[in-house]
């Protein structure tokens, strides 16, 4: 039976080989970019006293990147998992990444849908394994969906429902972290984030006939040129949490959530050869995080070290320097 570390580095090694087979100078999760955005991520003044933590424990306007993207396709109309990444800029503190703790940045990464499939490093092996052969193929992972069955039978559905969103808008769907992060230095409080748009964001007007493969970008463009968008961010705090809860990111809490902050994307013109340059180059993982935030449980374990490779194979392939931003 391997150790965590060794099932870790083999999901590693196998993304890695996936990406050379791919496409390296693309990122290895999360590659089609629909846009990098400016924002402001405003830190509330009137939160619950026991989520002022860290970054959240006093009101303040951070400076940010919002990359919209696709988790897998390249067709906009084929239903998929979406991802919304915020850097947050000018967040003092030490960070949890080592090698980077004098960093300015706060990464918070997010997707459409409130679940994860996988919860251990263990059973993330069986996944990518056959997920690496039968995408190769163009077929679905029939090994791992009877492995699931077998061993996981409850998170069969979460499985086959993780990438089936089909989205209107970036700016009108609501994201979750689907994984824990700390709230605190203690080892017991924990929480999961979402985003939740605004009602007042501008809709998609396209009827579904109508959209081309890159409507996620177009319906940025052209909602962005003149309009601002707004989310709420929330926290949903977890008390007295354990090794199962936090390794189980394939169920909801039932828990209340609580408004911390709002992001507010400015009206703006991204749509330019230079502006995807930048996003392409920016790199992305939860743990850009002050000690407070941490992130917890294997798949972010898992993310921590595939994330830092991935980036450092994109940026090599790509000749590019990999430089955490100051200012927008």
């Amino acid at each position: 039976m391997h150790t965590k570390q060794q099932n870790i580095d083999l999901v590693d090694q196998i993304q890695q080989a996936m990406m050379k087979v791919t496409g390296i100078k693309r990122r290895g999760q999360h590659l089609k970019m629909h846009a990098c955005l400016n924002a402001q991520f405003t830190v509330s003044a009137d939160i619950p006293v026991e989520l002022k933590v860290g970054m959240f424990s006093e009101a303040k306007t951070y400076d940010a990147f919002v990359r919209f993207s696709n988790g897998d396709k390249e067709d906009d109309r084929m239903p998929d998992i979406h991802g919304m990444a915020i850097k947050l800029l000018g967040v003092e503190g030490d960070k949890v990444l080592e090698g980077q703790e004098h960093e300015t940045t706060h990464d918070f990464i997010l997707a459409d849908n409130p679940l994860f499939f996988i919860r251990t490093a263990a059973e993330y092996v069986p996944f990518i394994e056959d997920f690496a052969r039968s995408s190769a193929a163009g077929v679905p992972p029939a090994k791992f969906i009877n492995w699931l069955k077998e061993n996981r039978p409850k998170d069969l559905p979460v499985f086959l429902g993780f990438s089936q969103q089909k989205m209107e808008s970036p700016l009108t769907s609501e994201y979750w972290s689907q994984v824990p992060y700390a709230l605190g230095v203690g080892d017991d409080r924990i929480c999961r984030y979402s985003v939740v748009p605004a009602k007042s964001n501008p809709v998609n007007p396209t009827d579904e006939s109508d959209r081309s493969e890159h409507y996620l970008r177009e319906i940025l463009v052209d909602a962005l040129t003149t309009n601002e968008a707004y989310f709420e961010f929330y926290v949903q705090p977890c008390l007295n949490a354990t090794y199962d809860v936090i390794n189980n990111p394939t169920i909801e809490w039932d828990l209340p959530r609580y408004k911390i902050a709002t992001l507010t994307i400015s009206a703006q013109n991204f749509d330019t050869n230079e502006r995807r340059k930048f996003g392409e180059n920016l790199s992305y993982t939860p743990w850009h995080a002050l000690p407070e935030h941490r992130p917890l449980g294997e798949v972010n374990e898992i993310r921590k070290q595939v994330y830092l490779s991935s980036s450092k194979i994109r940026h090599n392939a790509n000749h590019a320097t990999s430089v955490e931003p100051t200012t927008i």
